[in-house]
Formats: C-alpha cells, sequence, structure tokens
C-alpha cells in the first residue's frame, strides 16, 4: 500500500517537473519573438492601400509611369523613368553648379535624415541605409527639379519672357515636359499614397537648390502646378487666390495659420488634400455685397456667355497670383 501511494508521488512529480520543462522551453521560444520596438511609427503616414479598398480596383492605386518610395520600387515598367531621374538629377546640379557630394554634405546630419525618412512609412523599408538615402536623393531631386522646372516653363511662357535661361532649363531635350501626356501620367503617379516621399525630404533638397529666377516656397510652386490638372484647377485655384494675403494676417484658417499649415505637410498628396479641403473663416469684405444671380436668370435677361480662353496654370487668377507670390508686380 504504501509502496503504491510513494510511487504515484512519484510519478506526479515527475509529470510536473514535465510541465515545468515544456512551459519553460515555450516561454523562451515566444519571448525571443518579442519586439521592442513597435512595427508601426506614430509618425507613419505613407502606406499601402488596406485590401479592403484594393480589391475593387487594385490598378487604381498602382503607379503607371513613375515609383516613388519604397513601395514599388525596382518594378520593371519604371525602368526608363529611372533613367530620366538621373538625367534630372544630374540637369540639377549642372544648374546649381554643385557636385552630388556637396549636395549630400548640405544634408544636416544625414543618419539621423535617413532615420526620420524611416518613420514615415508604416512598412519598415528592407533597403540598406546606402540603397535608402540613394532612393530618397533620386527621387526627391527628381520631384523638384520637375516641379521648378514645369513651373517656370508655364510661367516664362504665359509672361513671354526669357527669365530663366534656356541651357538652365533644357526644355527641347526634356522627355517629360515636352509631352503633355506624360506630365499628366506624371502628375497622376505623384498623388498615390503608396508613391510617396516625406515633405521635409523635398523641402530640405529645394532648399538646398533654390533658384535665383525664381525663390519661391516649394508649396506654391507644387501647388500651382496642379492647377494644370482640370480636376483641381477649381480648388487649387480658390485656396491659392485666397491664401495671398496670409502674411497681412487679414484673417485667420480654422485649422491655425499659415505656418502651422507649413508644419504640418506630410508628403505631396496630404499638401493638395490639405488645400482642397481647407476651411477659412469669414473674411471681411469691404463695400456692400453683390449678389449674383444664375447663369439661366442671367442669360434670359440677355446676357451673353462665352468660352474662356485661358489654357496655362496662371491666366485665371493672375493678378492674385502674382501678388501672393511676391516678387512681381
Amino acid at each position: 500500500m504504501a509502496n503504491g501511494i510513494e510511487s504515484s508521488c512519484t510519478d506526479i512529480v515527475k509529470e510536473d517537473h514535465g510541465f515545468r520543462v515544456i512551459l519553460e522551453g515555450l516561454e523562451n521560444t515566444m519571448t525571443a519573438k518579442f519586439r521592442k520596438n513597435s512595427l508601426w511609427s506614430g509618425k507613419s503616414c505613407i502606406f499601402r492601400v488596406p485590401e479592403v479598398l484594393r480589391r475593387h480596383k487594385p490598378e487604381a492605386y498602382r503607379p503607371d509611369v513613375v515609383s516613388i518610395g519604397p513601395f514599388h520600387r525596382g518594378g520593371k515598367k519604371f525602368r526608363p523613368i529611372e533613367d530620366v531621374k538621373r538625367w534630372y538629377l544630374q540637369n540639377l546640379l549642372s544648374r546649381m553648379n554643385i557636385s552630388l557630394k556637396t549636395l549630400m554634405e548640405g544634408i544636416d546630419n544625414i543618419i539621423e535624415f535617413e532615420k526620420r525618412a524611416r518613420e514615415f512609412y508604416s512598412e519598415p523599408p528592407h533597403l540598406s541605409r546606402d540603397d535608402f538615402i540613394e532612393m530618397l536623393i533620386l527621387d526627391g531631386c527628381f520631384i523638384v527639379e520637375l516641379f521648378w522646372k514645369y513651373f517656370c516653363w508655364s510661367f516664362m511662357h504665359f509672361l513671354k519672357t526669357d527669365l530663366v535661361p534656356a541651357e538652365e532649363l533644357n526644355i527641347d531635350n526634356d522627355p517629360i515636359i515636352n509631352k503633355d501626356c506624360m506630365i499628366q501620367y506624371i502628375y497622376h503617379d505623384l498623388l498615390l499614397l503608396e508613391n510617396q516621399v516625406p515633405w521635409f525630404v523635398l523641402e530640405c533638397l529645394y532648399n538646398l537648390t533654390l533658384d535665383k529666377y525664381f525663390p519661391f516656397p516649394l508649396k506654391r510652386i507644387v501647388l500651382a502646378s496642379f492647377c494644370k490638372q482640370e480636376s483641381l484647377s477649381c480648388m487649387l485655384q480658390f485656396y491659392l487666390s485666397h491664401r495671398q494675403d496670409d502674411d497681412d494676417h487679414d484673417y485667420d484658417a480654422v485649422s491655425g495659420d499659415a505656418d502651422d499649415f507649413d508644419g504640418e505637410i506630410l508628403h505631396i498628396l496630404d499638401l493638395v488634400r490639405t488645400a482642397t479641403t481647407f476651411r477659412f473663416k469669414n473674411k471681411p469684405i469691404p463695400g456692400s455685397k453683390v449678389k449674383l444671380s444664375p447663369a439661366t436668370t442671367l442669360s434670359e435677361s440677355g446676357i451673353k456667355f462665352r468660352k474662356s480662353t485661358d489654357s496655362g496654370i496662371i491666366p485665371s487668377f493672375l493678378h492674385d497670383f502674382l501678388s501672393w507670390l511676391g516678387g512681381f508686380s
């Protein structure tokens, strides 16, 4: 009887020891897989479109011509435009008469620059430090040079002036600006969520290559260029015309002043979204208010309408726009 009880106790002890070994092994296995840092940065704002949206029309969220950032980098169909990016970078360096080394040395603490940029992506880009920085500089300089060239070309074309030397613009050999359909495709791709680089990267590169002929803020050049897009033209022109007197503080925007707005820009898509949804407080209008009758009523009363001949990015709001930019009268 005693031997039986002793045997049972021994079995229980062995079984308990076995459980503890299993639990300890399981604990070690699981804790080894723990992550000290979250996969998602609190600053992440560039991410892939959720599958629940993508599955309805996958191609709507993929770039057609140019890959910007890490998500679509290396795609076979984007190889031709990669050569154009390098040509744009070379033109930018030539225009500024600086070397690539000088440009990179101008970036304050390039290690922190890279670290900060990575935090903007919801998925940690699986690129080495050198490859990631190369991507930021190549894509960023391409975007900066594209908007600068297109803005200068459009501005000079309308005013019929050669403010910027032709050899600096190099429009005749440009494979993008010379083809209207190509610039439309590029602008479409630059508004895709998965196809972004952080705005601070663009701002940094732009400030390092600030042009002496058109020293305007990058934000204004980008928005003015997107006015060429029919779907955005009306809203962006309204925004540009109503922001011209920010410096005079004639009125305040609901979401803050101009400096607050600039500080909140995350990427190009965020800039355009904010500009097209920006809410203003009522701006005092001097004199009496004028009520404009509907077009049908005006037509019935004898008013004749004609189609506008304005087709550029500047004519329809030239006076307000030039005043807003400053430096021209």
